[in-house]
């Protein structure tokens, strides 16, 4: 017999010694604790007896009440929390802080990059918002359950939304706002966004993409800006499936001015109610004469005193 054999034997012998041992310990030659369920005994002195197990993880007694902070002018002040970088700071439970002056505020929320922010709105909700949220870039804020913003100051506020690009918005149920300064909704009060960023609402007026085309004349570091700054939409999706360009509002609004405009001439006028009347007697002759010459309008070529430059589009866009 080899040596490796004999070693063998030995600890076969042993280990069945031992389990014997357990077995009358316990007073049950049936009954074996293994190696799973050994927290469900409990030695005293020499005599090993069973006891019951405790199945409820106390996660505060088991762990520090605050998490860990590496780097400089850090804070993990939150449970379980993780804070890495300059002046980053961790306050939700179970949050991820890393980078320079970033700040991870909702509970198991993730904020990297620069001056960052996931913001718990506890006026808005009693157990705060931005759970499980993502912020990365530089001065971006996620403040939405679920939600990302990420790029140059984007804000991700509605529930499951999402932020995109620079300057972008999102606030409502699941909303994705791309590309440069969309259009913000100002007909919401604060205790709607609020709400918006808790609790899912589907409201079919409610935007479901943003494509935005805004700019900054001045570009925080450095660029070439537009000559104003502004906020505008290329395109919209609603959630009632709707799609709008920046075309067709465009050329709505043009046609709500000018019927708003004439409407005031008519009016101001003296001759406000005969004004119709006579356009109608002289359409007839305008007809013939342009017959006579020849001379036809072409169609979409009508001209306006607002114009139809796309740079335009802002303003005309503001006085609907």
């Amino acid at each position: 017999m080899t040596i490796f054999s004999a070693l063998l034997l030995v600890g076969f012998s042993f280990g069945r010694s031992l389990v014997a041992v357990v077995d009358a310990q316990l007073g049950n030659e049936s009954t074996r604790i293994s190696l799973g369920s050994v927290a469900c005994a409990e030695l005293n002195g020499a005599r090993l007896t069973a006891v019951t197990c405790n199945n409820n993880f106390d996660a505060a007694a088991s762990f520090p009440p605050t998490g860990t902070s590496l780097g400089m002018g850090t804070a993990a002040s939150g449970f379980a929390t993780f804070a890495s970088g300059l002046l980053s700071q961790a306050t939700g439970d179970v949050a991820t802080a890393i980078g320079f002056n970033v700040t991870a505020g909702g509970n198991s929320s993730v904020a990297f990059g620069v001056d960052t922010r996931t913001v718990s709105d506890d006026g808005a909700y009693a157990d705060g918002t931005c759970g499980g949220c993502f912020v990365t870039g530089k001065l971006s804020t996620a403040v939405g359950d679920w939600c990302v913003a990420t790029g140059y100051n984007t804000l991700a506020r509605g529930y499951a939304s999402s932020a995109f690009g620079e300057g972008t918005v999102a606030s409502s149920w699941g909303e994705v706002a791309l590309g440069l300064y969309n259009e913000i909704d100002f007909g919401r009060t604060e205790a709607q966004l609020g709400s918006a960023s808790v609790i899912p609402t589907f409201n079919e007026s409610d935007v479901a993409l943003r494509v935005g085309i805004g700019c900054d004349p001045n570009p925080m570091y450095g660029g070439i800006g537009c000559p104003e700054r502004r906020r505008l939409d290329a395109l919209r999706v609603y959630k009632s499936g709707r799609l709008a360009t920046t075309s067709q509002r465009f050329s709505g609004c043009v046609a709500r001015l000018l019927a708003r405009s004439r409407l005031r001439r008519r009016a101001t006028s003296p001759f406000g109610v005969l004004f119709p009347v006579i356009i109608a007697l002289l359409a007839p002759i305008r007809f013939g004469l342009e017959k006579s010459t020849g001379r036809f309008p072409r169609r979409g070529s009508s001209r306006t005193d607002l114009g139809t430059d796309p740079w335009s589009a802002p303003a005309v866009l503001r006085r609907c």
